[in-house]
């Protein structure tokens, strides 16, 4: 066996040098390719013959002579025996069975002298696959043009029939016609590819190679032929001329000439496909140009590359629109004829109802439009009723609909609008008629949750500089399918306005995922994404992100991360399908930030929850890293000290470096107001920092001066740092009229705070002056104070009508009550506010359990005007 190997090294190697060895004035084209594959079909012969032989020897006792069979395949452009100089050869193994001792010996082997005899002894590239039957269902469709080539090498020729024709029958035409359509265009616009390129792409440009193979290809899986016969059969069935294919094999013939030899000219394993400028004199001449009195041999050379390439490049696109113009079958019910579905037996399908369904997932897959009788037919059957998800074919489609994640929302229309939608999942198919109770939505529930699911299936082409974690959460995603399918069903328990519509939607959405046979773990996944489709926004929304309650009480809720990443996509497409203005680029943010803290919580619990050390933690290393402050040591270490544990934990470092110059300023200016214009933001965020009030109310004065300002407060983080005399540090994002402030407004905001703060300008005065009331009734749809939802803080929760200058009212109010506020949430949509306020005593203490109603009770008729703040 070892001198058989080394015979087929030495002829492989010979054989290799002898073509290199070509001189440029003597190389052809189709020729040329046909001795290069010869010569590697000698040496994979010789492959299977050594590794069948050593399968003999080691692994007989597995070996069946009526079912032990191995094949060896030439793919690609090996396939068609069109190896060019530095072609890659691509093989293929099928086997007859997997798991069998012998075929895996074989296979190994075999694998073995391809990398010893192809890889490290000569410079070709090779590409190997091991290609079991039941891998041919799922094929992409580059895999597919490349199997539509594949040639017989040794081995078994009945395996390698059985493979023919199991390849052929799962072969999608229209499909494989649209892709490759959609493949060559998408390759022309990529970098500015032109017929007429100075430098052209002899394999890849339009006009190439890829061109020329490309409608081969077309034909080959239209009518089930191989690359030889392709263009005689495009000729024999009235698609192309005689003189047409007659100019495309000239075109062939060019383009393999000119191939090999820039392939000869580059050499080596620095295979360039491009006609480059410096190499285009000499090739012109090796193939004969001679210079004229107007063109020199170069531009001969390329302008017949033009020629050529016109006429490739029109055949491509004119045999793949003939093939879409004809009949091209979809399955044994339907066929697409001109971008239209038809029905190859209408009174066939009368009978099985759910098959129609196949018909929207082609609809779908394929962007073509029911044939009008098709349409009558399912209309006809779609009003006789019944439930069609008995029909396994009716559920297998419909999961396919759903799974394939293209034009969603516009293939779930047309299942409504033809009433097949009523059969599949009545209960939907009721929300498309329903207006929802909550005035935020511009839309039906069916309709805002198809406009949901289109922004599902547009995250993809979310730039990765958006610095937005959805579309790695988007791709992480296992179970798609379920993904869809809790998106789908969030607003389903909508039909049924008495109780909470997230619970009774859970209900409703494990019976229909039970109707479409999904298994316990995936119903009980699907239940979650039902029940808690609104944890996230409001948790976002309307509680501290910075405390570890908060992460903790979300991630308790979710479990795990899966479950997580599809409650986080279900939350953003559902949040910005309800309007155009029921959500701010900041809620979106502060979304992203309650995922990312929950996913680190279920990655780390400990390094989550341990506020304290991880606080202390994080104090040395401020107080270390930013010691080349402007600050002396003994000032970062006294100042790092006093910073909150919650702040400590969630602030960047640039922004704490920031913020301890304010602190160390503030002793001299008493009133620093600082505003940031983020550069990717649409809002202004102000840090205040200065010394604190002795009562309560300095967070209603910040508001008030806003509020004097048409200032609108997106959220604020307040914090109060302990001293002889405490010193606040509020950060407060800012927008006025939905931008961010002017340079102009900054600078009267600016002037204004430190009047107010100073004690320099009455807040009434200013308000007076801003033609701003200062007494407003509130109507407060919710009033409560809790005390589960933090640690450290009572939670102060109020809903109510919006109203100009809200949160200074309620802010007053608060202070009214004595209560000091270090976190302010903020929501609102429809006319319609819901904020939560954390809260302390001026103890610092939490407001004790018996006093909560009744400072509730206080607060509700503060802000109805019924008792005037102190």
């Amino acid at each position: 066996m070892q001198a058989r190997e080394t015979e087929l090294r030495e002829r492989l190697v010979a054989g290799r040098n002898s073509l290199l060895a070509t001189p440029l004035e003597q190389v052809d084209g189709r020729g040329f390719c046909l001795r290069h594959s010869e010569l590697i079909d000698e040496v994979l012969c010789g492959v299977y013959e050594l590794s069948w032989r050593h399968a003999l020897a080691t692994q007989a006792n597995h070996f069946d002579p009526d079912r032990t069979q191995l094949t060896i395949v030439a793919t690609g452009g090996y396939g068609r025996r069109e190896l060019n100089p530095h072609s890659d050869i691509d093989i293929a193994f099928v086997p007859s069975e997997e798991d069998n001792a012998f075929l895996d010996a074989a296979t190994k082997e075999a694998f073995r002298l391809v990398v010893e005899l192809l890889l490290d002894s000569t410079d070709l590239q090779v590409g190997y696959a091991y290609r079991p039957l039941v891998d041919l269902a799922h094929l992409d469709h580059q895999t597919v043009a490349s199997l539509l080539d594949a040639r017989f090498i040794a081995g078994s020729e009945r395996l390698f029939g059985v493979f023919r024709e199991e390849f052929a029958r799962q072969i999608s035409v229209l499909g494989f016609v649209q892709e490759k359509i959609v493949e060559r265009e998408r390759n022309v616009r990529r970098g500015r590819a032109s017929v007429y390129a100075l430098e052209p792409n002899i394999k890849d440009g339009p006009g190439g190679l890829r061109d020329l193979h490309g409608a081969r290809w077309l034909a080959q899986a239209m009518f089930q032929c191989s690359a030889e016969e392709a263009l005689s059969e495009l000729v024999r069935r009235g698609f192309v001329s005689a003189n047409e294919v007659a100019q495309v094999e000239a075109a062939f013939e060019f383009h393999w000439r000119v191939r090999n030899a820039l392939h000869l000219l580059v050499g080596g394993r620095r295979k360039d496909e491009v006609l480059r400028a410096q190499h285009q004199p000499r090739i012109a001449e090796a193939l004969g140009y001679e210079r004229t009195a107007a063109r020199t041999p170069a531009q001969l050379l390329l302008a017949d590359c033009y020629r050529h390439g016109e006429r490739a490049h029109a055949f491509f696109h004119h045999v793949a629109q003939r093939l879409l113009d004809t009949s091209l079958p979809l399955d044994a019910h339907f066929r697409a004829v001109r971008h239209r579905i038809r029905l190859i037996n209408p009174a066939q399908i009368r009978d099985r109802p759910g098959l129609l369904v196949r018909a929207f997932e082609y609809q779908q897959r394929y962007a073509l439009t029911l044939d009008p009788e098709l349409e009558t037919v399912v209309r006809d059957c779609a009003a006789q009723g019944g439930d069609w998800l008995r029909f396994a074919e009716a559920r297998t489609a419909l999961l396919s609909i759903l799974r394939y994640g293209v034009d969603l929302g516009a293939s779930l229309r047309s299942l409504h609008e033809h009433g097949v939608l009523a059969r599949l999942l009545p209960e939907f198919d009721d929300l498309m008629l329903l207006a929802p109770g909550d005035p935020a939505h511009e839309f039906t529930v069916g309709e805002h949750t198809l406009r949901a699911l289109d922004l599902l299936c547009a995250i993809p082409e979310i730039g990765s500089d958006d610095r937005s974690p959805l579309p790695d959460a988007f791709a992480e995603v296992t179970d798609f399918e379920l993904l869809v399918l809790g998106v789908l069903l969030h607003d389903v328990g909508k039909q049924h306005p008495e109780g909470n519509h997230a619970r009774t939607g859970a209900a409703m959405a494990r019976a229909i995922g039970e109707r479409l046979g999904l298994e316990t773990a995936r119903l009980n996944t699907l239940d979650k994404l039902v029940r808690y489709h609104l944890l996230l926004p409001r948790t976002s929304r309307l509680r501290d992100l910075d405390s570890p309650v908060t992460i903790r009480r979300v991630a308790e809720a979710v479990e795990d991360r899966e479950t997580l990443k599809m409650l986080y996509l279900l939350s953003n497409v559902d949040t910005r399908a309800v309007s155009a203005h029921s959500y701010t680029p900041l809620d979106l943010q502060a979304l992203d930030e309650l995922y990312l803290k929950t996913l680190l919580a279920l990655n780390d619990e400990d390094s989550v929850y341990d506020t304290e050390a991880l606080a202390a933690s994080q104090r040395d290393r401020v107080t270390r890293e930013l010691q080349g402050l402007e600050l002396s040591e003994e000032t970062v270490r006294d100042l790092c000290a006093r910073l909150p544990a919650a702040y400590v934990i969630n602030t960047p470092l640039p922004t704490i470096a920031q913020h301890l110059t304010l602190l160390d300023r503030v002793a001299l200016e008493r009133v620093i107001a600082d505003f940031f214009q983020p550069p990717r933001g649409n809002y202004t965020e102000l840090t205040l920092c200065t010394f604190d009030d002795p009562a309560p109310g300095l967070l209603s004065k910040i508001c008030g001066t806003l509020y004097a300002n048409e200032v609108d407060i997106q959220n604020a983080r307040v914090y109060t740092l302990g001293a002889r005399v405490p010193i606040v540090l509020d950060t407060l994002r800012v927008m006025r009229e939905r931008r961010p402030l002017t340079t102009r407004q900054v600078q009267r905001l600016g002037e204004q705070l430190r009047q107010v703060l100073l004690g320099e300008v009455a807040l009434d005065e200013l308000l007076a002056r801003a033609h701003q009331p200062t007494m407003a009734t509130i109507v407060t749809e919710r009033v409560s104070l809790v005390n589960h939802l933090s640690d450290e803080h009572t939670v102060v929760h109020v809903v109510a009508e919006d109203h100009p200058g809200l949160l200074f009212f309620i802010t007053r109010a608060i202070a009214a009550l004595g209560l000091d506020v270090h976190t302010a949430r903020i929501a609102g949509w429809a006319g319609m506010a819901e904020d939560a306020f954390y809260v302390t005593g001026r103890d610092g203490a939490k407001v004790a359990d018996e006093e909560r109603e009744p400072l509730a009770e206080k607060l509700r008729a503060q802000l109805a005007g019924l008792e005037a703040p102190a």
